[in-house]
């Protein structure tokens, strides 16, 4: 299987004619790489990934056209069960629909990735990739053998990521008159950054949110 993904035969400009092409929104700001942590850019690049990728039909591609299907693939099989929960036919996805979903990016990624390697994404990324979908099973077994018998109806799934984590590094920030600090000084705050954190999961309207992590297509959430 040879890909050419994000190497010579794809380049940005490419992808951005691609995109053009097919009508996906905000193209400008999509491509806009100055905030190398613009997380909901992130996510409309690979929702615009899967959005060209659809649109493709049966018919005969060109190679860049190829490369971005199975990339589309890839971006559709990890985004679907968080955007909305809801699948193409406006169906509900349960969670035997994302880990069946999960599955199929785990298995894509692995194909690509061997083929690839560090040329496609960097090694770190593919592993965190891969535990958060191993997580992911682990956990729904765990609460199936679970005594108490909670069942898995209500797994909050989209929780296993490292949201929660960055949105308390946040408060770390937020308690530090620098915006940063030391390993010392976060040994300090940390009870009461956790204590902080506490009282915004009951009273998730005090909340500030997350400049990084708010406003983007995600709409899976412990409050819906």
């Amino acid at each position: 299987m040879q890909l050419s993904l994000l190497g010579p035969k794809l380049d940005t400009w490419k992808v951005q004619a691609l995109f053009k092409r097919h009508g996906v929104p905000s193209l400008a700001s999509v491509f806009d790489n100055t905030d190398k942590q613009n997380v909901p850019a992130a996510i409309n690049l690979l929702v615009g990934m899967g959005m060209v990728a659809d649109s493709f039909g049966e018919r005969r591609l060109t190679n860049e056209e190829a490369d971005v299907r199975v990339l589309g693939a890839l971006c559709d099989y990890l985004l679907k069960p968080l955007l909305g929960g809801v699948d193409d036919k406006g169906t509900k996805v349960s969670l035997e629909d994302a880990l069946i979903s999960y599955a199929a990016a785990a298995f894509l990624l692995f194909v690509i990735f061997s083929e690839m390697g560090a040329n496609f994404i960097p090694h770190q990324l593919y592993h965190d990739v891969r535990s958060t979908i191993k997580n992911l099973y682990v956990v729904v077994a765990r609460q199936l053998q679970d005594p108490k018998n909670y069942g898995v109806s209500n797994l909050l799934f989209f929780l296993l990521g490292t949201n929660e984590l960055e949105k308390f590094f946040g408060t770390l920030r937020r308690m530090s008159p620098g915006m940063t600090f030391d390993l010392l000084q976060m040994l300090e705050r940390i009870e009461a950054a956790a204590r902080v954190e506490a009282i915004y999961a009951q009273h998730p309207a005090l909340a500030p949110g997350n400049r990084r992590l708010e406003g983007s297509t995600n709409k899976a959430n412990s409050a819906s």
